[in-house]
């Protein structure tokens, strides 16, 4: 019954973001570009492969061509998912209306066969997305959580999180949950049975972190550190591992800088400051606060605690380590991701950082999450946040509120106050949400036609 349980739990969210699949979002096209660049391509001259808005794209001075700030591992991931649907749309008869997805007047003109390569795109974010979760839970089922909890978790983790918009997104933040879930996944193997090969595929998920998003390769010092003080013997032979899987993928960056834009760095653009306090900021602010978007995740400061407090379920000492592990991981990327100029994300829904490390939230939630769950209060708790969150999304993606910065998407919690004084209605709600949502979109057409 409980594994039954599980699987409805996972078929929810699949169905989920197949109904509310999202577009490309803003950096999905830069992405985009890469991949279809090499392999319709077979070059890294991006101006013919632009579709969209010009998301993280500058000119460059010399040469005219456009230099992208992103990074290659996007494309990388991809890649399987972009060659399948390339080679399903030579096969397809019916037309897709190009409305489906929207793009600007001055991008490259978009064909049908780009359509279903963005849709193929959009598969590959649910595909890792779902995995990250399955990674999730088995890291919390190896760990004493009962598989019932886990997937009670993995349903929050989803509906309660930012992840229900990105899983269906072509941005790069349902790839990097996939990559930081799996490194906690394989650390926490090695933590519980000592096997060292494991550093060597830590290091391979390291380097992938980097290459989908540069602010990743911190997590290769925070592995450095836990192999030493957990790693039984053979340390030297262990580090030696994790370097070498750690640079057989981020080799490729600086192989990628040099043949797109003849330069051994990357083009991003952007600026730290360091006059604020970053977690304050990512976490507590009514700009985009996670916590304050998304309050279900403050359990993670009593869940993490929970994890030191003895009782008669006390907890194991490589629970506690990898505790430690999720703890630090997650306090180093949201501190960086604090500092950024754009902390808040800019122009996106809700705070996307943070979910690079929401493995690392979910696991510091699980014991609390495991002792409390019974308990009715904690359940309206839980309950009442979950329904936060996700009328925040709906409200978001309906794209009703017309909101006086010009922004597209809420910047603070107290933007959601125009509902209220633009006579809205639910209807309106309904309708919008149809009228963004990717998938909806485009398949009426064809229902229509065949029924």
């Amino acid at each position: 019954m409980t594994k039954f349980f599980t699987f409805i739990i996972f078929s929810v969210i699949l169905i989920h973001m197949f109904i509310f699949e999202q577009g490309m979002g803003g950096d999905g096209w830069g992405y985009y570009a890469i991949c279809e660049s090499v392999v319709i391509d077979n070059d890294l001259n991006l101006d013919n492969n632009i579709y969209g808005i010009y998301n993280g794209f500058t000119k460059d001075s010399e040469t005219g061509h456009f230099i992208t700030q992103y990074p290659p591992g996007l494309a990388l991931m991809d890649c399987p998912f972009f060659l399948t649907a390339n080679s399903i749309a030579a096969r397809v008869k019916t037309e897709i209306p190009q409305t489906a997805i929207s793009h600007t007047q001055n991008s490259n003109e978009m064909t049908q066969k780009t359509l279903i390569r963005v849709f193929g795109i959009i598969l590959a974010h649910n595909f890792y997305a779902l995995l990250g979760l399955i990674l999730l839970y088995l890291t919390l089922i190896h760990n004493n959580i009962s598989r019932k909890t886990a997937s009670v978790l993995i349903f929050f983790s989803y509906f309660a999180s930012p992840l229900h918009y990105y899983a269906q997104s072509g941005m790069s933040h349902a790839n990097s949950f996939f990559v930081i879930s799996a490194i906690l996944y394989l650390f926490s193997k090695y933590v519980h049975t000592g096997k060292q090969n494991l550093w060597f595929f830590i290091g391979l998920f390291c380097g992938l972190g980097m290459a989908v998003r540069y602010v990743n390769a911190l997590m290769l010092p925070i592995c450095c550190f836990f192999l030493v003080i957990s790693c039984r013997n053979r340390k030297i032979s262990s580090l030696i591992k994790l370097f070498l899987g750690f640079f057989i993928i981020a080799s490729i960056l600086p192989v990628f800088w040099w043949i797109h834009a003849n330069r051994l760095s990357p083009a991003y653009t952007g600026v730290f400051s360091f006059n604020r306090l970053p977690l304050i900021n990512i976490l507590f602010s009514l700009k985009r606060g996670f916590f304050v978007f998304h309050p279900f995740f403050i359990l993670f400061i009593p869940g993490f605690l929970a994890f030191f407090i003895k009782n008669k379920n006390e907890q194991t000492s490589a629970q506690k380590i990898v505790g430690w592990f999720s703890f630090i991981s997650l306090i180093t990327l949201c501190s960086v991701y604090g500092y950024w100029g754009e902390w808040w994300g800019a122009d996106a829904y809700s705070q996307r950082f943070v979910l690079d490390c929401l493995a690392c939230f979910v696991f510091c939630i699980a014991p609390v999450f495991n002792r409390w769950f019974d308990k009715i209060p904690f359940r309206i708790f839980c309950s009442l946040t979950l329904l936060w969150s996700y009328l925040i999304f709906i409200i978001s993606i309906s794209h009703i509120i017309n909101f006086p910065n010009n922004t597209f998407w809420a910047e603070s919690i107290i933007d959601f106050k125009y509902l209220f004084t633009q006579n809205i209605s639910i209807a309106d709600i309904f309708n919008g949400v149809y009228d963004h949502s990717v998938t909806l979109k485009a398949v009426s057409p064809i229902l229509n036609r065949l029924f």
